[in-house]
Formats: structure tokens, C-alpha cells, sequence
């Protein structure tokens, strides 16, 4: 079990920046999301690639997550233990479940096999009772904080219930040794809204999928783009929060094109 400063050391090896601890000693990281592959959408897939880097670089992997059918059972492969939890439908999002609280299963489950790190992704019902648990254990504890669920709430017709969206938040992440952020940016936001211990785990470009090497030279000419013009697409899960993109740019040197399926329902181009 890790302690004091080794909490950082984890940390850090998490973030995949720590190769000298990676190389020196292999980790059991226990990963609580309320979301994950196959589930299409923006933490789901952070995460997917948090969990390939750390098993590609040797550690080992328990994640705990909502389970997404019938027969979605634990199961073990590699180095990547799946433990499936009860969850139930998220209202007007059917493709994602919420999770539900169990911490007395994940005690029982760590106390079996001790985790050298909890790292809880999401903030909910799943999440809240792993950073509950994990504290009881005395296991360092670590976050991740993905959404503003707080700015996000005026878009939904609650946002009379930001100030105490902030608290709960701050709360939560303020009882974890580090919380990743993806941005300097949001890291400062955070700080202002008296958010701890903040650390950045930037985002990376996949420069094996993302090459000019897979240049389409037809689906630019729908797009209305000359051979010799930039293309802006912009690629998301449409939610009513993000219909606005406040993007500014000469129409006549750039083409773009807005894709997208989510609460929104909707698919556009400009």
C-alpha cells in the first residue's frame, strides 16, 4: 500500500510520466468510471486510452464500471480485471447507465486484493461510494475531473442549481490526493472555485489514425473544400450545451463541418 508522498509517485505513474517508477515497479490501479468503451462519448474514450497506456506500460488494471447488458459478467483478461456493476438507465440517455452505490462490495473486493491506487472517474452514485470506501480502507485515492456539470446546468433549465453543483464537485474532489485535469486552463477555473491539488493530464493525438496519409479527397468535395483549402471538422457528441461553438473564421478560405449524434439528436455541416 502507498503512502504520503508515494500517493504522488502513483500519481504520476498514471499520468505515464513517471517511466523511471513505472520501469522499477509494477502497479495494481483499480479505475471506478460510470462510463467506458464500447459507450461512444468523450470520458468513455479517455479513459479507454488511460487504461490501454497503463497496461501497455505493464500495470495492472481493475475496472469497475456500471454493467452494460444482460451478460456482462466479470471476467479477467490479462492484466485487466472487469467487475461489472448493478446500474440503471440514465433518463433521456438510454446508451449510458448511471451507476448505483456499493461500497460495501467494493470494500469486500478490495480488502481481498489490495489496490495500490483508486483512481474515481466519475462523480456519481458509483463513483461517491468508491471514494467513500477507498477512504474507509485508508487506499490512496485519486480523481479525474472531465465535465462542467455546473456550466453545462443552464443549458438544461437548472442553472439555479450551480452554486451547490460547484460544492458537491469541490467536495468530492477535495477528499481525493489529486484530481487530473486536461487543461491549464481548467486547472486555473478549478483553483478559482477552490478546487486542491489539481494536476494536468494533457490529451494526445493518435498520429497513427490521425495522418495526412488518410487524406479523402471526395468527402472534401462535399464539404464544399478546394484542394488547396483548410478543413476545420469538429467531431462530438452533440448535447444542448455545446449547439453553440462560438467558432469564428473566414468562410471563404475555410470549410467546415460539425458531425455529431447525442441528446441533441442532430447532424449539421456549414
Amino acid at each position: 500500500m502507498l503512502h504520503g508522498p508515494a500517493i504522488v509517485a502513483a500519481m504520476n505513474t498514471l499520468a505515464a510520466t513517471c517511466s523511471t517508477l513505472a520501469a522499477a515497479r509494477r502497479l495494481r490501479v483499480c479505475i471506478v468510471t460510470e462510463t467506458y468503451p464500447p459507450e461512444v462519448n468523450g470520458v468513455a474514450m479517455t479513459i479507454g486510452h488511460l487504461v490501454t497506456g497503463l497496461l501497455g506500460r505493464g500495470h495492472s488494471v481493475q475496472l469497475i464500471r456500471p454493467r452494460q447488458g444482460r451478460h456482462d459478467l466479470p471476467r479477467r483478461d490479462g492484466a485487466l480485471e472487469v467487475v461489472p456493476q448493478p446500474g440503471i438507465a440514465i433518463p433521456f440517455y438510454r446508451e449510458l447507465r448511471l451507476g448505483l452505490p456499493v461500497g460495501h462490495a467494493l470494500a469486500r473486493l478490495w480488502r481481498q486484493t489490495i489496490p495500490d491506487l483508486v483512481h474515481v472517474v466519475t462523480e456519481g452514485p458509483l463513483g461517491r461510494s468508491a471514494l467513500q470506501a477507498a477512504r474507509r480502507l485508508k487506499l490512496p485515492v485519486s480523481s479525474s475531473f472531465h465535465t462542467n456539470f455546473h456550466s453545462y446546468s443552464r443549458h438544461y433549465g437548472v442553472g439555479v442549481l450551480a452554486l451547490s453543483i460547484v460544492a458537491y464537485l469541490r467536495r468530492f474532489h477535495n477528499r481525493t490526493a489529486c484530481t487530473l485535469v486536461p487543461t491549464e486552463e481548467l486547472a486555473g477555473q478549478l483553483r478559482g472555485l477552490g478546487f486542491n491539488n489539481l494536476r494536468v493530464l494533457s490529451r494526445g493525438v493518435d498520429t497513427r489514425l490521425f495522418s495526412p496519409s488518410r487524406r479523402h479527397q471526395a468527402l472534401r468535395l462535399r464539404w464544399g473544400a478546394r484542394p488547396e483549402d483548410p478543413v476545420l471538422p469538429f467531431t462530438a457528441l452533440v448535447a444542448l450545451s455545446r449547439l453553440v461553438l462560438g467558432l469564428h473564421y473566414p468562410s471563404d478560405v475555410l470549410a467546415g463541418a460539425l458531425l455529431g449524434a447525442g441528446l441533441a439528436g442532430l447532424v449539421m455541416q456549414w
